[in-house]
Parts: structure tokens; C-alpha cells; sequence
């Protein structure tokens, strides 16, 4: 074919034409690719979308389409773009806005004739848009005649085509090679542009020599001709076998020296990961080169060795092992890029709790903007990376091929889900912090530091008070008040809840014992009228902190040094120094405690702002698992900041909500269960109680359920220990809405049940049973108050019948159970078991709820259970039919 330019001698215009494929499937315009191969073009597949060239083809889904056309940020007249999607015309109309041709396609690849047509369209029509949904050709039996027309027009056709083709656009430079993409791509694309889905099969060399003019057509006979002296088949034999044993030699060696570059490059991500989580960016700026070196040679091994690999007909091996290259050269990008965004949260952290800076660079409001952008960026990229690593570990290639090694892999994608799960967390505290932080208007909050010794239902009892107030984005002052001293200045008197009055003796109702209610948002409520009417301020919200989360912030940030006592506070000491400095010798009126906890919250604070030690990744493991498990709770009298903070689940709020969370179109019946534990023996024993849950239901053949809920509270406490002894409780139990209770047994026994009378003045014996005040509108709410003497263990068991059916549709029916955990109890075991009727067919069980994580089933004939720790709320929803 002639090239229209004609000829020159500037070996620039001499190159043949580029064509730029870019495709989310490669297979699915193998037919274009090998039009342009014909008609004399090289072709570069998913390189920079900016790479100059004369022909852009892209293919995809209307996304990815989009996705494409928007990244080139200007007019592409020439451009052509396959939608692989049944879409409306309409839907592609910003495509086509941008200069580029649209041909519409329902099926999964583009057959021959179609490209002849879709050709014909581009260079004759003057529709912006192709539809070939509804015209599908049939595609031609090897040897047919390719395209529309008969073999006698097709090389005229091809020519007219082509011509038309080359002159379409002006000169462009040779193709850039993708690993060299450029600076200012960014580092999604850039990635995603590395990876070449398919390699163009080569013309021979002498075939673009020929087309340069640097070879006349006869050079082979020349150079037939002056061969040289006739070679002896001894010789020949020889020459074959030293041959075949260089190749051989060298492929083994090429192998080797690839597994071992490979194997160092898989290390060295893993040690940087490893580096990370502990904060050692020192170790991480000097094995990110290193590790690279070795990527960069898996890469060039590679691509020595494409010959023979296809000769081998082994292209998709060469394919697979690319993507695992790619892979390993983007998490290193990606350690590095979350290195620098882990560096910028400490220095925020430091403008937010630290003094206060003026310029418009170290402003809180200039870095948590710059912060948000790059963790954006950065969320995006491990989500990219995650799914394609999951891709790599379900086809199993090599090395995932390897039992070990796909084991380790597996844990691998683990971590990079959970990271991309922490990433989505703090853009989400972020987003929080900028409505809540004081930046339009000063705030000003109520801090309820929960003793969670002294389990109450909404985490612990409330000993001290902190008055933090934030301003433009930063902390300006931070009090801490005993509760005592408060308490002290409440005028008139308050009816407290009767299990308060009854079983702990206190006549009036103060703001110590405000979080009586386990809904934290009633717990607020109450919490910041106390103070309001206690020291005639207000608040804008209310935090509540229980001790667990303390103590893992301890163990994040490290043993603190309190000048003021002598002495060093670490996460394993923490109750024990906690309890002797501020309850020793304590007396109404005392600031031991204020003291202590002051001082302890300057140290860490000062700790944390300064970077000395405090390692940012686990800070912030620390803080997340405060969220989900409910020792960090939130409540905003601002409607817009307590909407973001029930959004992400962080109000502590006990749903009452008979919707199923999976939703579908099926019907469904949900059960929601809860026990919340209240200290009322004056004492710290919580220290030494711990606490195991079993849910039992059995749903019958009519759609009834029933079911059964056993608490078992061990108390390992010998009463020798400081303020430890008996553990008098009072629980409430949440039970499904509208069931019905049938029987509360205490070690087998049953509790007799006492109703509510607030005009008795004695307390009533223990153990009983009673229908529990609620602020949440659950008739089937129940007390229960018990004593677990030292050294023993306690079973509560509460039987009950579902008022729920479940009803079988079309689609079947659903069941979901959800368990929510008390704030400040640390990791409770809970069992779950299902029974169904055997002829009921389980199709589907996953777990739900914020931050749920899957538990293995343990599954029988009509039976479902697992065993799980219960660190946050967990469910399970069950599809059957029959």
C-alpha cells in the first residue's frame, strides 16, 4: 500500500503510521488489531492515553470509555471508541462532545466485517454515532473473504482506506515506552497504562526495512551468494548441538536469575509492609530502590524472553507473569505513597493538638485539604490493587500456583483489605473533623471518661469529666473536672432509675450515673443536661471514651513518663496505677483523679504531636478499633455532624429497626439481640469478670421461630485484690421485637420475676427478673439483677417465642440475626446456631453490619453456626427455599 505522504528521506516521516489500542478486554478487538497490522500501522496497546500517535481506538464499557476520554482533557478529532454495553445513544453523548467517533456494541468482541463497516463509518458518514446492537454479522469461516466486499475489490477497498487513513492526521513521534510514562500522569493511570494486555505480533525486520528503503529486494540473493565455503553435516550436526546447549544453558539461567529477582522483589514489598506498620521510614527509603532494582529485572527478563515464549505458544503465561510484575512495581509505589501520607497525618496531628500556627501552609485547614486529596488518590490505588492482586490469587498463577505461597498471598489481600478498609475510615474521620472542628464557629465539648472496672451500660462509670474546645481546627484548651466536685454543685433532686435507687442505694440521680441507658445518643442527652444544670454551661456534643480504648492507645503510642508522680504509664499497667492513684485515700472532693488523668493526657498528647516514638499506622488501628468497638461514641447537637457520624455507625445508637439490613426482594424476618451489664457493688471487679454469649434459634416448618439467649459471667477475682469483691449486676437484654418471654433460669434455676414498684423502700432480694425501662420502645426488654460471688461462674439463660413468621415467597425467605456488643467489655466469645427445618435449603449466609467481618460456618443437615469473638456488632443473614 502507498503511503499518501509520499516518499522523503527524513527517516522520521518514513516510520510507519501508530495506532493506539486502548481496551479494557484485548481479545475483544483482536479484529481491529489486525486491520491495522495489514494495512501497514504499528500498533501499541494500553500505553499513556497521551501518547502521540495518529489513530486512538479505545474500547470498554461506557465507564471506562469515559474514564479515558476525560483523562485526555482536550478534542481528539480521529479518535474512535467501541461501547461494549447495551446503552441508550444518549448516554455516550459526552464522548462524542469530545471529537471521538462512538460505535455502539452489544456483543463481546468486534467480528471482521464489523471493522470494514465501522471503518467505512468513520471516514464516510457524518453520524457522530455507529449502532451495530441490533446488526450483528455473522463471523466468516477461515478462508472467507474478509470485509463486505469480494476479493477482486478488497485490496482497492484496503487501499482507499488506508490512504484516507494516513493522511487523516499529521506526523507523530514513535511510541513511548510505558515504563517511562510521564511525570505527570498520575499514579492510577500511569499503573494501569504499564500493564500491556497483549503484545502485537512483529512484522519481520526486513519487511520495515524494506518499507525505510534502507534494503533492496535482491540483498537475500547477495547475500546467498557470498555465503562462503560449503558446510560438512559433521559441522552442521556440531554447530547444532553447541546451539541447542548455549539456548539451553541460557534459558535455565535466565529462569534462575528471574525466580530469584522475582523472589527478592516479594520480599522486599513484604519487609517495606512490615516497615510501614511500624512506622520505619528510614528503613523504607532505603529498600524501595533496592526491591525496584530486582522488579525492574523480572521486567527486562521478560521482555528478552517474549520470543520464546510465543514460539512456545505460551503468550498467557508471559501475560500473567507481566501482571504480577506490574503489581509488585505499583505496591512499591504504593508503600511509598502511603510512607508520605502517614508522614503528613503526624504533622496535621501536631497543627490539630498542638500550638498554633498562622501561615497559610501549616494551617489545620490547608493541610486536612491537601491530606484529603492525597488519601483519595491513595484509597483508590489500593482498591485497584487489591482487586487486581484477588484477580491473581483466584486464577492461580505462578507462584500462586505453590499451596504456600497461595496461602501467604491470601494473607496478603487480607492486609490490603483492611487497609483499604482503614483508608476508607479516615477520610470518613476527615470528613467528620471538618464539621465538628470549630472552624466556622469555636465548639466546645463534654468528654465522659467511662471506668470501664465499672461497667455501665454505655461503656464504664463516668469518674471524670473532659472539657475539650476546638477552634479553627485546633485544640485551644483541654480541662479535665472530677465528677465529684460536679456532682457537688447540682441543685434539687432527680429521680434515678430504680435499679440505681434499689440495688446501688442512691437517692438522687447525678451526672456520674447518667449513662444509664446503653442507646448512647439517651446517655448524651442526659449526660450534657447534667452538666448544663451542674455548671450552667453548654456543650456542642458529647464524646464518650472508655478504658479499652485508653489502653490501646497506650500500646500505640508507648510507655509515657508522668514527671509529676515519678512513675511510668504503659497499656500493661494502666489499670493498676490508674486505680491505686486515684482511689487510694480518695475522699469527696479529692483532684487525685483530675490529676492523674491530666497529667496522663498532656504526656500523651505531647507524645503524640512531637512524633517521639508514637508510631502513626498503629495510632490510628487504635482509634479505628475504638469506633467499632464502641469505646469511642459521638453525639452533635449539629444535625449535619450527627447525620455523618450516624452514617458511619459511630453514634452508639441500639437499633429498634424491624428492617433487614441485606434488604432484596425476598420477605425476611430480623432479630436483633443485646446485653448490656451494669456495675452496682461500688467496686472495681469488671477488671476480673469476664463474659461468654450463645444465641440459639430454631425456626420451625410453620415459619414460627423460637429461641434462647445464655450469658455465662465468670467472676476470677479472690476478694483479697483492692476494690474487687462480689459482682452485683443488673442486666438488660434486648430480645427481638415483639417476642414473647417464656423462662429466665440462673444456673438452671428459675429467677422469679418481681415487677417494677418504685414505692418500695427495701431492696428487693436477688436474683430477679423484671420488664426493663427502655428509651428505644422494645416491649421485650427485661433487667435481670444477679450477684457473682468471687471465684465462681454464673449462667443466665432467657427463653423466648418469636412474634415474627417466616413467609416464603417466589424468591424464598430470609432470616437475619444481628448481635450487638456492650461499650467498654472487651472481646466477649458468642456462639450462633440455626436450626431449620432439613427440607429448607440454605442458598446463601454472610455476615453484615459496620465493620463485620466473616466468620467460618460451621454447617450441618438443617443446622447453622460459627463461633466468633465479639470485638464489634456481627450478624448473619440466611436465604432459604424449599
Amino acid at each position: 500500500m502507498t503511503n499518501p505522504a509520499g516518499s522523503a528521506t527524513d527517516s522520521a516521516d518514513m516510520r510507519p503510521p501508530l495506532a493506539h489500542i486502548i481496551a479494557q478486554d484485548p481479545s475483544a478487538v483482536d479484529a481491529v488489531h489486525q486491520y491495522f497490522l495489514q494495512t501497514g500501522c504499528d500498533v501499541v496497546f494500553n500505553q499513556d492515553p497521551s501518547l502521540p500517535c495518529r489513530y486512538l481506538v479505545i474500547s470498554g464499557d461506557v465507564r471506562f470509555v469515559k474514564y479515558i476520554t476525560d483523562f485526555l482533557r482536550r478534542p481528539f478529532t480521529g479518535a474512535v471508541a467501541i461501547v461494549f454495553e447495551d446503552h441508550a445513544i444518549s448516554s455516550v453523548a459526552d464522548i462524542t462532545k469530545r471529537g471521538v467517533r462512538v460505535v455502539l456494541h452489544s456483543l463481546t468482541s468486534v467480528s471482521p466485517r464489523e471493522v470494514d463497516r465501522m471503518f467505512a463509518f468513520y471516514f464516510l458518514a457524518t453520524d457522530a454515532c455507529l449502532d451495530l446492537r441490533t446488526e450483528r454479522e455473522t463471523v466468516p469461516a477461515p478462508g472467507a473473504v474478509f470485509g463486505e466486499h469480494a476479493a477482486a475489490d478488497q485490496s482497492a477497498d484496503r487501499e482507499r482506506i488506508a490512504s484516507e487513513l494516513f493522511s487523516a492526521f499529521g506526523a507523530s513521534e514513535p511510541p513511548v515506552s510505558s515504563r517511562h510514562a510521564l511525570p505527570g500522569t498520575p499514579l492510577v493511570l500511569r499503573d494501569l497504562f504499564s500493564v500491556r494486555p497483549g503484545r502485537k505480533k512483529e512484522r519481520p525486520r526486513h519487511v520495515q526495512q524494506e518499507r525505510a528503503g534502507a534494503i533492496s529486494p535482491d540483498i537475500h540473493a547477495t547475500r546467498h551468494q557470498a555465503s562462503g565455503r560449503r558446510k560438512t553435516l559433521p559441522h552442521i550436526v556440531a554447530h547444532a548441538y553447541s546451539a541447542i546447549f548455549t539456548a539451553a544453558l541460557l534459558i535455565f539461567f535466565l529462569a534462575v536469575w528471574y525466580l530469584a529477582c522475582l523472589s527478592a522483589g516479594i520480599a522486599g514489598v513484604g519487609i517495606a509492609a512490615v516497615a510501614l506498620q511500624k512506622g520505619s521510614y528510614a528503613q523504607l527509603a532505603y529498600l524501595r530502590p533496592a526491591t525496584q532494582i530486582f522488579v525492574n529485572q523480572t521486567r527486562a527478563i521478560l521482555d528478552g524472553g517474549s520470543v520464546l515464549f510465543s514460539v512456545l505458544g505460551k503468550d498467557g503465561e508471559l501475560q500473567n507473569q507481566e501482571r504480577l510484575v506490574s503489581v509488585l512495581s505499583r505496591a512499591i509505589a504504593l508503600e511509598t505513597a502511603v510512607s508520605s501520607l502517614l508522614r503528613e497525618g503526624a504533622g496535621a496531628a501536631g497543627l490539630m493538638f498542638g500550638p498554633e500556627e498562622t501561615e497559610v501552609g501549616s494551617s489545620p485547614a490547608y493541610r486536612i485539604q491537601k491530606l484529603q486529596s492525597d488519601l483519595a488518590m491513595v484509597t483508590d490505588e489500593v482498591g485497584l490493587l487489591e482487586a487486581d492482586f484477588r484477580a491473581l490469587l483466584d486464577e492461580r498463577m505462578f507462584p500462586f500456583s505453590v499451596r504456600h505461597i497461595y496461602t501467604l498471598g491470601t494473607a496478603v489481600h487480607a492486609m490490603l483489605s483492611r487497609g483499604f478498609g482503614n483508608l476508607t475510615t479516615a477520610d470518613a474521620l476527615l470528613s467528620l473533623y471538618t464539621e465538628a472542628a470549630g472552624f466556622r464557629t469555636p465548639k466546645t465539648y463534654l468528654v465522659l471518661l467511662q471506668n470501664s472496672a465499672e461497667v455501665r451500660p454505655a461503656g464504664g462509670f463516668i469518674g471524670s469529666v473532659a472539657i475539650p474546645t476546638l477552634s479553627g481546627g485546633q485544640l485551644s484548651a483541654l480541662t479535665i473536672q472530677d465528677v465529684y466536685a460536679l456532682d457537688g454543685q447540682l441543685k434539687g433532686h432527680v429521680d434515678p432509675p430504680l435499679p440505681i435507687r434499689q440495688i446501688l442505694g442512691e437517692e438522687h440521680w447525678f451526672l456520674r450515673d447518667a449513662n444509664w441507658d446503653p442507646d448512647f445518643y439517651q446517655t448524651a442527652t442526659r449526660s450534657a443536661w447534667f452538666y448544663a444544670k451542674e455548671t450552667g454551661n453548654t456543650v456542642n456534643g458529647v464524646i464518650g471514651i472508655s478504658t479499652p480504648f485508653i489502653v490501646n492507645l497506650l500500646q500505640a503510642v508507648g510507655p509515657v513518663t508522668l514527671t509529676d508522680y515519678n512513675d511510668e504509664i504503659s497499656a500493661d499497667n494502666f489499670y493498676g496505677k490508674s486505680l491505686y492513684y486515684t482511689n487510694v485515700d480518695f475522699f469527696p472532693g479529692s483532684t487525685q483523679k483530675k490529676d492523674f488523668l491530666g497529667s496522663l493526657a498532656q504526656a500523651m498528647l505531647a507524645k503524640i504531636t512531637s512524633g517521639s516514638g508514637a508510631r502513626m499506622p498503629a495510632l490510628f488501628q487504635a482509634v479505628e478499633q475504638g469506633l467499632q468497638s464502641r469505646d469511642i461514641q459521638f453525639m452533635f447537637e449539629n444535625p449535619e455532624s450527627q447525620a455523618l457520624a450516624e452514617r458511619y455507625g459511630w453514634t452508639g445508637g441500639v437499633s429498634s429497626s424491624r428492617t433487614c439490613a441485606g434488604g432484596g426482594a425476598v420477605s425476611c424476618v430480623r432479630d436483633r439481640f443485646g446485653v448490656y451489664e451494669a456495675n452496682l457493688g461500688v467496686n472495681k471487679v469488671n477488671y476480673f469478670v469476664s463474659r461468654s454469649e450463645q444465641y440459639s434459634v430454631l425456626l420451625n416448618a410453620d415459619g414460627t421461630s423460637e429461641g434462647s439467649v445464655s450469658i455465662i459471667l465468670k467472676n476470677a477475682a479472690s476478694g483479697k485484690e483492692r476494690s474487687s469483691g462480689a459482682y452485683k449486676t443488673y442486666l438488660q437484654v434486648y430480645l427481638p421485637e415483639g417476642a414473647s418471654v417464656t423462662g429466665v433460669t440462673l444456673d438452671g434455676q428459675a429467677v422469679p420475676y418481681l415487677p417494677q414498684n418504685s414505692a418500695l423502700q427495701k431492696p428487693r432480694p436477688l436474683p430477679y427478673y423484671e420488664t426493663a425501662e427502655s428509651a428505644i420502645g422494645s416491649s421485650a426488654s427485661l433487667g435481670v439483677a444477679l450477684t457473682v460471688p468471687v471465684a465462681s461462674m454464673r449462667t443466665l439463660s432467657v427463653s423466648y417465642v418469636h412474634g415474627s413468621r417466616v413467609v416464603f415467597g417466589n424468591n424464598g425467605a430470609a432470616y437475619e440475626l444481628s448481635v450487638q456488643k456492650q461499650p467498654g467489655v472487651e472481646q466477649a466469645a458468642a456462639a450462633v446456631t440455626i436450626t431449620y427445618p432439613v427440607y429448607w435449603i440454605v442458598h446463601a449466609t454472610a455476615l453484615h453490619g459496620p465493620g463485620s467481618v466473616p466468620q467460618p460456618f460451621v454447617a450441618k443437615e438443617g443446622v447453622v453456626g460459627y463461633n466468633t469473638t465479639l470485638s464489634q456488632d456481627q450478624g448473619v443473614r440466611l436465604l432459604f427455599t424449599k
